[in-house]
């Protein structure tokens, strides 16, 4: 009797370790590596590629061919799919080179409303993710005419409009049809030049302002145009502003001015003063990791940490104004010059990675990254045009415009905006 209660203890004990390290390894059983191997899933994902879009569509034609891949698609487009990496999430690609894979992330790109999946390494962990991309066929979608010249464009990351700056110190807003909804009075001279804008959202009351810096030194506002502070308190024009999470860069002359936001103050000293370019900051870029990316006429790129204002690396290969700058979907860096060539970079190395001589006849404006991730320059020659950056080869070239192009941005509809000195704005679809 004694030993047949050891043997049910026993095997109750077996059964109860049993249960509790199932329970542990629950969530990876559930992930899609492991549901979507089993029956006909890999066929049904292949097949529904090019028959879905939008997530409940996708997980429908995938359940629909096989039944039993219902806990695979719900896998696909859970959040234990994702990773985090710089405060961003992406679908991780767990295989290398392997069809079914790419075949899971076309399937999550389809999905997420994107025509397109591909997976890449990420140049700042070595990780290899899914990233999404739209098709961009460069077709004239609408031109905007106006009285006077255009200057900057921005587009807004949380709302769905877009703001362009003018030559008379003023700033329009778009929605992303290229409908005119209001306008913001930056300065009262009508000789002010709105050379570059930034969105941005104050992280203590979570309203979307803008950023405006010019002939009139660097002013921000409310999103309906009510001045909230002054800080650059200089009258130095700028060049170039830009916004992280918690703090707001502009340039004054060959210094960059960096102000954290802190809570009921816009009225602040800067925390940091960086100097090291030689000449004019043209264009700023913050990285994800909240590195700040400067560009200037003194031909050079310098990567700073903001938590401490310390100089990080300088990136020198440009023998020309480096004018514009932008964060690819990998996390490397483009960077557009006078020099007429687009350059790529890893800023955590400081390596060029490649160049691009352009076949602009004047010198390039502004760059932007495309929805379907090749790159569009913006030059004095009046024209843009489209390059894939993998293969440094000219895709495309966009007509139109009668005068110098000054700024170029893609806005959350995925058009491309162009602004020039010819007194339009124009959008490409």
């Amino acid at each position: 009797m004694l030993k047949k209660i050891s043997n049910t203890v026993f095997f109750s004990l077996i059964i109860s370790i049993s249960c509790y390290e199932l329970e542990l390894n629950s969530s990876m059983l559930k992930s899609w590596p492991f549901t979507c191997d089993i029956a006909n899933c890999p066929s049904a994902i292949s097949q529904c590629i090019n028959q879905c879009s939008g997530e409940i569509s996708c997980k429908s034609c995938i359940t629909s061919r096989d039944p039993l891949c219902a806990m695979c698609a719900n896998d696909i487009f859970s959040q234990n799919s994702l990773i985090t990496i710089d405060k961003q999430d992406y679908f991780h690609c767990i295989y290398e080179n392997n069809i079914h894979q790419t075949n899971v992330c076309q399937i999550y790109c389809k999905g997420n409303a994107k025509l397109v999946g591909k997976c890449k390494k990420l140049q700042t962990s070595g990780t290899s993710v899914c990233l999404c991309y739209n098709l961009f066929n460069g077709n004239a979608y609408k031109t905007i005419y106006g009285n006077r010249q255009v200057f900057s464009v921005a587009r807004s990351l949380r709302k769905n409009n877009f703001a362009v700056g003018f030559t008379n110190g003023s700033i329009n807003i778009f929605d992303n049809y290229g409908q005119y909804d209001r306008s913001i009075i930056v300065s009262t001279s009508e000789s002010s030049i709105v050379e570059k804008i930034t969105y941005f959202s104050d992280p203590y009351n979570q309203f979307l302002d803008i950023g405006a810096t010019g002939t009139f030194g660097t002013r921000f506002f409310s999103e309906w145009g009510f001045p909230i502070g002054d800080i650059s308190f200089t009258s130095i024009p700028g060049k170039a502003v830009t916004f992280y999470s918690n703090y707001i860069a502009y340039g004054a002359s060959s210094v960059i001015y960096i102000h954290r936001l802190h809570q009921g103050s816009y009225y602040i000293s800067p925390d940091f003063i960086l100097r090291g370019h030689t000449n004019v900051v043209f264009c700023l870029l913050t990285m994800p990791n909240g590195d700040l990316i400067s560009g200037s006429s003194d031909n050079t790129i310098k990567v700073w940490d903001s938590e401490n204002g310390v100089l990080k690396k300088t990136l020198i290969g440009h023998t020309g104004v480096v004018s514009s700058l932008i964060l690819l979907e990998d996390g490397n860096i483009a960077s557009g010059s006078w020099d007429r060539s687009i350059r790529i970079w890893n800023t955590n190395t400081g390596v060029q990675l490649k160049m691009i001589s352009t076949l602009h006849d004047n010198i390039i404006r502004s760059i932007a990254l495309l929805p379907d991730g090749k790159i569009a320059t913006a030059s004095d020659d009046k024209t843009i045009k489209i390059w894939d950056k993998d293969l440094g080869t000219l895709t495309k070239t966009l007509n139109g415009h009668t005068n110098y192009i000054m700024d170029l941005a893609v806005n959350s509809f995925d058009y491309l905006i162009s602004v020039s000195l010819d007194n339009t704005i124009r959008m490409w679809n």
